[in-house]
């Protein structure tokens, strides 16, 4: 189970991995779930023990132009591809 809690709020989100077997799936998913409620221009601090999904995030926050595709070659890619356009829109 994947439990992320928002500081200062009484908001928390907790994601079970029923249907998918990969604890990454659920992270990503959690991420997802977030940044969709999150407002426009907000500052997310994303506090993690996944090695992948830092090196990841660090990807797209120091983006060039070879970060699509760094992420379409992950398993999880179109999670991925979700999280690559929700940070460029917000």
């Amino acid at each position: 189970m994947t439990y992320w809690s928002i500081l200062d709020t009484d908001l928390n989100l907790s994601v079970k991995t029923s249907i998918w077997l990969s604890k990454v799936h659920a992270m990503l998913t959690a991420v997802i779930t977030i940044m969709l409620i999150l407002p426009t221009e907000c500052k997310l601090t994303l506090v993690t023990s996944s090695q992948q999904i830092q090196r990841l995030v660090n990807i797209l926050a120091n983006s060039n132009h070879n970060t699509r595709n760094e992420l379409l070659k992950q398993k999880e890619w179109p999670l991925w591809l979700m999280i690559y356009t929700l940070y460029y829109k917000k």
